[in-house]
């Protein structure tokens, strides 16, 4: 296995109460382990074209590391139901086990195309192609994954690592794990400690809205530029947001609760209101 991170899709529960087969379908569907492949099992034998409790008995056997069933079982879905794109994303996280990477690739290919909306199936996709060193094309799937789903924790985590392994793409790295980070994510929060980055600074060449009150005293004869006093008042950390100031913004400007005085180039608001909102852009790292 990878240090990034894999997703098992599940499908959403569409059991109906009035059908016979509806309790051991749903138990087939919520029961995990032993009692989840007991209750598949029964959900098979009474009856044998329900895809679903295949798929479903497929991931606890792969979750058991029992992979041969496992692939058994994802195939007999797609045997039952070629349009049912979870076990093809599924079997292809089973052959990525076996180092069976073609066959990987094939099932991703067709669960995206089943399902072109499914982040799981990109971010995985993305795994693999960063196992084989195309890293382009994982940050490709990534992106693709968290456009989708764009609080997807794992998909920005592992999306950070691809970034971590590539040259001059530490800051995107921190990045992705901050947002990963704040979304809950104790691996990123880790990772970030490792790199020495608090949670809560900016990035080198990274923007961040603040309020601005402006020195009408001091302005260039052309109007381009303005002294003005700069507060961070927000308690979330900074934001990429657009470039507005020179690059003789001082870096700690960006910090929370951070004061300073700092002149550049304003272009995106109006410097008659002092509660205008500034978008300052660094060049240094705030640590």
């Amino acid at each position: 296995m990878f240090n990034l991170r894999i997703a098992l899709a599940f499908a959403a529960a569409t059991i109906c109460s009035m059908n016979a087969w509806a309790q051991p379908a749903k138990d087939c569907e919520e029961k995990s382990g032993d009692a989840g492949i007991a209750a598949c099992t029964l959900a098979i034998q009474q009856n044998p074209k329900d895809a679903r409790s295949y798929d479903f008995r497929g991931k606890e056997y792969y979750l058991k590391n029992n992979l041969e069933k496992a692939i058994a079982d994802f195939s007999e879905a797609i045997r039952i139901d070629s349009t049912f794109s979870d076990p093809f994303n599924n079997r292809g996280l089973a052959y990525v086990d076996q180092k069976k990477y073609d066959r990987a690739m094939e099932d991703y290919n067709e669960a995206i195309r089943l399902a072109p909306t499914d982040g799981a199936a990109y971010s995985n996709r993305g795994v693999l192609h960063y196992y084989l060193r195309n890293n382009e094309k994982a940050l490709a799937d990534y992106n693709e994954a968290i456009r989708l789903k764009p609080t997807f924790s794992d998909a920005i985590y592992s999306r950070g690592l691809v970034y971590l392994a590539l040259k001059n793409e530490r800051n995107r790295a921190i990045a992705d794990f901050r947002t990963a980070s704040q979304l809950g994510d104790e691996d990123a929060k880790r990772k970030l400690r490792e790199m020495g980055v608090a949670e809560d600074h900016c990035l080198v060449d990274s923007t961040v809205t603040v309020t601005g009150i402006i020195d009408h005293t001091k302005r260039k004869p052309d109007g381009s530029e303005w002294a003005f006093t700069i507060q961070n008042k927000k308690s979330e950390p900074c934001k990429v947001d657009g470039v507005i100031l020179s690059d003789r913004t001082k870096p700690e400007a960006c910090q929370r609760g951070k004061t300073i005085t700092a002149t550049g180039k304003v272009h995106l608001f109006n410097p008659n209101n002092p509660n205008s909102q500034i978008v300052i852009t660094r060049t240094a790292e705030c640590r």
